[in-house]
């Protein structure tokens, strides 16, 4: 059996531990490598350059340690290729993938003349769809926030490998608002590190904010595989912070809800446990609650009588 020293770089790993740190150093440097392709693609003299003077001047820009090696994996190879031929053309693809909603699923998973026509390449196995263009171009799309789920809706969540490069990248991904995430935690998304992802973009956004997208939230709560999420605990956290913005939102959304047998042991959960400890915003909910009440029995007794006026005539 080869030794651990001979399989951590070369694919053979052992154990998990061992792919994913070769996994997080690869995708290290594939990162910087991107922001030197970029760096040089800049340059005012760049459109003179050719492919092989670029790559020339990319291994000055690298780090000494990686001179060493001869020759960067199929992956690296191929991205600096496309990033050095990157033209005006495939700006403008990328443009149009960021602009399809969520109904245009199909255009992105399908083959697209036009955008054949427009890129004018084609892989070695054939046309490229829109979707093969955004994976090989993902270094470069995590530059536009409205492409993170265009992204991770192509991957292949059945290939491990696959799904350890979606996540990284997604680390990387430049978010302008954090409210874009909200489509993350749809039904188009189950994987738990995704979704923890988008939580925590969503809590840099202020109370008053989030507030406003509570009852995006609530609905979206219907979709986790358990009862114990990271966006449960992050809706209560939040709301246990601010009782009277988050927290006072939430629990009348979620009262609101509780008719729904479905979702009524989930709801019913986050609610008590709100409840209990959010202190003395207890006690505003239940004078609300009583007052609610009595305007009920008040309103019941008004259209008793009305009845009963309508009998006397």
């Amino acid at each position: 059996m080869p030794s651990r020293a001979h399989t951590n770089m070369t694919g053979e790993v052992e154990t998990p531990r061992e792919a994913l740190l070769e996994a997080t150093i690869k995708n290290h440097r594939k990162t910087i490598i991107f922001q030197k392709c970029q760096q040089i693609n800049q340059l005012p003299t760049s459109k003179n350059m050719s492919y092989e003077d670029k790559r020339l001047r990319l291994m000055i820009l690298l780090p000494a340690s990686w001179k060493l090696t001869k020759a960067f994996d199929y992956e690296t190879e191929n991205m600096i290729k496309l990033e050095f031929n990157w033209s005006t053309a495939d700006q403008n693809m990328l443009e149009k993938i960021a602009r399809l909603t969520p109904l245009d699923d199909d255009i992105l998973f399908g083959y697209d003349e036009t955008a054949l026509a427009t890129t004018g390449r084609s892989s070695g196995l054939g046309e490229w769809t829109l979707r093969d263009f955004l994976w090989c171009h993902r270094y470069h799309a995590t530059t536009d926030s409205r492409l993170l789920a265009k992204f991770l809706k192509i991957i292949n969540w059945g290939d491990h490998v696959q799904v350890r490069e979606a996540r990284q990248v997604m680390s990387r991904w430049t978010i302008i608002r954090p409210e874009m995430c909200l489509e993350l935690l749809g039904s188009s998304f189950s994987d738990p590190i995704v979704r923890a992802y988008a939580c925590l973009q969503l809590s840099k956004m202020r109370d008053i904010d989030l507030a406003g997208y509570m009852l995006q939230l609530v609905q979206c709560l219907k979709i986790e595989l358990y009862d114990d999420s990271v966006l449960l605990r992050f809706m209560l956290r939040r709301s246990l912070r601010n009782p009277l913005v988050v927290g006072h939102k939430l629990f009348w959304l979620l009262r609101s809800e509780l008719h729904n047998r479905e979702s009524l042991g989930r709801y019913g959960l986050l609610l008590e446990m709100y409840v209990m400890h959010c202190g003395p915003h207890r006690f505003l909910l239940t004078d609300i609650h009583h007052t609610v009440h009595s305007l009920e029995r008040v309103t019941s007794n008004i259209c008793a009588l009305g009845k009963k006026d309508k009998k006397g005539r």
